[in-house]
């Protein structure tokens, strides 16, 4: 029974951060239109805008019914490879992001990239999306075009949030590692809260020892699976810096360090006590209990036996 509730409650949490990828026919797009923004896609500009200057297509009037910018961000794009929503047990995949100079062709026409392209869903909440990030798209919405750095999508998440979960994925001092840290901080001067709290309704996975729950700050979220490929310590750091809040709790009473995977392997016990020491020297208190069971670091380390871990947690805390 307990293992039927457990794959029950994987599955809804994995529809609550789901979205429908369908094809663009299916919205509506007719022959012409499809090839239009097929052609924009493929970045060959003249083309498409043949089919406009021959009256073919009005681009701010498909017949689909929505605006155009729905086909080049998120779940709505016409790639191969389809945007996938992230989910508490795998990130998003796929193309989720326009190249830039379709981002600015979308401008150049008169399109309010400020608006949503989806329910609540505007195309900034997309930069931290899919197998790329859009390092450059970020830069020309934020601070070009200075659209709104904070709000909420229909699940409850800002694009912040969502970039403090996807984490960097790359080495530290790799070229991914710091793109990833200029999004965190072009967000961030937009006016993106450092603080801001996830407005879901339940918790995320709630079997999982680290939940995501309501509440969560984005610092909490960038700890979720940080070690996962490369131990990267410089978002945690930037997101300190910058004001985020030490002693943070959720609305379930997790504090920061809570949500820092217990290491499951040999080689991660030295990372994890690095974290916990780069916490510890911000402020957070590494020996907050979980909430949902009382237990801290180091009582986890003892039920593992692994002692020696345990003892140097206890010193990291002392200031040794």
């Amino acid at each position: 029974m307990k293992s039927i509730l457990r794959l029950v409650s994987a599955a809804a949490a994995a529809l609550l951060m789901s979205q429908v990828a369908n094809t663009a026919q299916a919205k509506g797009l007719n022959d012409y239109e499809y090839q239009f923004v097929k052609f924009i896609w493929d970045l060959e500009f003249e083309k498409a805008n043949f089919y406009v200057t021959q009256g073919l297509v009005d681009p701010h009037n498909l017949s689909s019914g929505k605006e155009l910018p729905y086909y080049f961000f998120g779940p709505g794009t016409l790639t191969s490879s389809r945007c996938r929503a992230p989910s508490a047990v795998e990130p998003s995949m796929g193309h989720c992001m326009p190249h830039q100079d379709i981002t600015h062709f979308l401008i150049s026409g008169g399109f309010d990239l400020n608006k949503p392209v989806s329910g609540k869903a505007r195309p900034l909440k997309y930069v931290c999306w899919g197998n790329a990030l859009g390092v450059n798209n970020t830069r020309i919405l934020v601070t070009e075009e200075h659209v709104e750095a904070e709000f909420y999508d229909d699940v409850g998440f800002t694009p912040l949030q969502y970039c403090a979960w996807r984490g960097t994925r790359g080495e530290m001092g790799s070229e991914e590692s710091n793109n990833y840290m200029l999004v965190l901080a072009t967000l961030i001067s937009g006016g993106a809260d450092i603080n801001s709290r996830l407005k879901i309704e339940q918790p995320i996975a709630p079997y999982s020892d680290t939940p995501i729950n309501p509440g969560a700050t984005p610092v909490m979220l960038s700890l979720l699976g940080w070690y996962k490929v490369n131990p990267d310590y410089q978002a945690q750091d930037i997101f300190f810096v910058l004001g985020a809040d030490p002693k943070a709790e959720d609305d379930m009473g997790a504090g920061i360090v809570n949500y820092l995977i217990y290491p499951d392997r040999d080689y991660m016990y030295e990372p994890v006590l690095k974290m916990l020491k780069q916490l510890h020297d911000r402020g957070v208190d590494i020996m907050h209990p979980r909430p949902k069971d009382g237990k801290t670091f180091v009582d986890l380390a003892m039920q593992q036996g692994d002692v020696e871990f345990a003892m140097q947690i206890m010193a990291i805390a002392k200031g040794q």
